[in-house]
């Protein structure tokens, strides 16, 4: 302008940025080619840019993000301004963790790489800063740790020591159990040989050929028994079972060493086995006494019987009334004590027999049961009712015979103020049968009830109810050779229920 104010000259200067809105523009899509978070950060903590990586973390659209400060998007907004500080002091940091907050409160921990940009005088315009999502990796750390967490639980909680060797059979890690059943600590165990610990009592040659020859170069798994005398503990009997683990090279880097203590056990099995040999010989002994009862004690009573009938047949009519009787009381003596060996007999062969299990029909049991008790269901006018009754594995002889001593006891028993009803039936639980069978005779006193399973145990006279006094000892017998309880509920003149149980095999 001229003194008067007039313009009387212009100016034009022209620039020409075709270049420097080029590099704009390349700087853009460098930044907008990343799918991690990326800001740009002026010297006085505002936002100058954002990629789209940084539009899907903060929820926010872009042209809200830029002119705001950086930190309040982050959980802890002091630490942001801290690592914003420490990037301006040295020039740069690299994986500075912080939490990113969406919106929507949704988290996302990152890793921030970050540095300072310059114009091209040299002087600090701001911050470029990176970010990488380690959401995943920060689960799976987490998810690592609660892993190892319970491993490490388990393995303390375990009954029998566990050890970790390397390579060279130095102990790395070891569980309480080791420590305490040993007497030995983790100062005089870890980073040691396992054959220096306990002044060298664990040189034992067997674990050295386990270790040493066996798992490195003919089984990734083994197991071993050594027995071995300690100083303080003295003789124990120790099974050892031990895996090798390979890096990706082959080489065996970690020894998993598992002693179990099986010095009682051992003990037990022994003192068992006695006891089985024991059993046998028993056994044998009672076969053989069976076999002389069916024989040699039978002949006998047989001919002390035959005897008798002959006299009575030959000399009857000399005897007086009184000879007659005592007659009658040797005969029918006689006729019991073979009936009764013949139940021993009977009740001593359960255990040998009750081997012999297959899967059966309950209800065909009880129907050979019943076909052995037509004349006596017959005579007695009983009814007998049973429902679906399941396939079980037993031994059909056995069962049968249990089914008909129960019945045979509830038409024994009945009552003579109403005709004899009988209800069979078996209900299900989740591991086994339960039969029962109902009838509604004379019944029993409480007091009575846990010794009628007993041998020879009788609760009436033999001239009204007679019987060898072994039928419910042997139908206990039956029940608890196949695994089941036997017991029986009862009310005077209500008459009485059986109960037992066959486990579901």
């Amino acid at each position: 302008q001229d003194a008067s104010g007039q313009v009387h000259r212009i100016i034009l200067v022209i620039a020409d940025i075709t270049e420097q809105k080029k590099a704009s523009q390349y700087a853009r899509s460098l930044i907008e080619a990343s799918l991690d978070p990326l800001v740009t950060i002026s010297a006085e903590g505002k936002i100058t840019d954002v990629n789209e990586g940084s539009v899907k973390v903060t929820g926010m659209p872009r042209e809200k993000l830029i002119g705001t400060d950086f930190s309040d998007y982050f959980t802890e907004p002091e630490k942001a301004r801290e690592g914003y500080k420490l990037v301006f002091s040295l020039g740069s940091v690299t994986d500075y963790p912080l939490t990113i907050r969406h919106r929507d409160g949704r988290l996302t921990d990152v890793l921030y790489n970050a540095s300072v940009y310059k114009d091209s005088l040299g002087d600090v315009l701001g911050i470029f800063a990176a970010a990488r999502d380690i959401t995943d990796r920060t689960r799976i750390a987490s998810d690592l740790k609660k892993t190892s967490d319970e491993l490490n639980a388990i393995v303390e909680t375990m009954r029998d020591s566990l050890l970790l060797l390397d390579g060279e059979l130095r102990v790395k890690s070891a569980n309480q159990t080791f420590f305490n059943a040993f007497g030995v600590d983790a100062a005089e165990t870890l980073e040691r040989p396992i054959y220096q610990l306990g002044n060298g009592q664990w040189d034992i040659p067997e674990l050295r050929r386990l270790l040493e020859e066996i798992l490195p170069n003919n089984a990734s798994f083994v197991d071993f028994t050594v027995t071995h005398d300690f100083a303080q503990l003295g003789r124990r009997t120790m099974l050892l079972n031990a895996r090798r683990l390979q890096d990706a090279s082959g080489q065996v880097h970690r020894i998993i060493l598992v002693i179990a203590d099986i010095t009682e056990r051992t003990r037990i099995a022994s003192e068992l086995k006695n006891i089985s040999n024991e059993l046998l010989r028993s056994n044998a002994e009672l076969d053989q006494f069976a076999a002389v009862a069916s024989h040699d004690l039978q002949e006998p009573l047989r001919m002390i019987v035959s005897y008798v009938d002959m006299l009575n047949r030959n000399y009857g009519s000399h005897f007086d009334e009184k000879a007659q009787k005592y007659m009658g009381f040797i005969t029918d003596g006689g006729m019991r004590m073979t009936a009764m060996i013949r139940a021993i007999l009977e009740y001593s062969r359960i255990g040998h027999e009750s081997s012999n299990m297959s899967s059966i029909d309950s209800s065909t049991a009880l129907s050979n049961a019943v076909a052995n008790l037509k004349v006596k269901i017959a005579d007695a006018k009983a009814t007998i009712l049973d429902g679906p009754l399941p396939i079980i594995t037993a031994n059909v002889n056995q069962l049968s015979q249990l089914f008909q001593n129960l019945l045979s006891n509830a038409i024994k028993f009945q009552s003579d103020q109403r005709a004899c009803f009988i209800q069979v039936r078996a209900d299900e639980s989740e591991s086994e049968w339960t039969f029962s069978i109902a009838d509604n005779g004379i019944g029993m006193d409480q007091e009575h009830l846990p010794r009628i399973f007993q041998l020879f145990q009788r609760l009436h006279a033999r001239d009204k109810y007679p019987g060898s006094g072994i039928g419910l000892a042997t139908c206990k017998k039956i029940v608890e050779h196949h695994g089941g309880r036997i017991w029986v509920e009862s009310k005077p003149d209500v008459g009485s229920t059986f109960f037992f149980t066959l486990p579901k095999r």
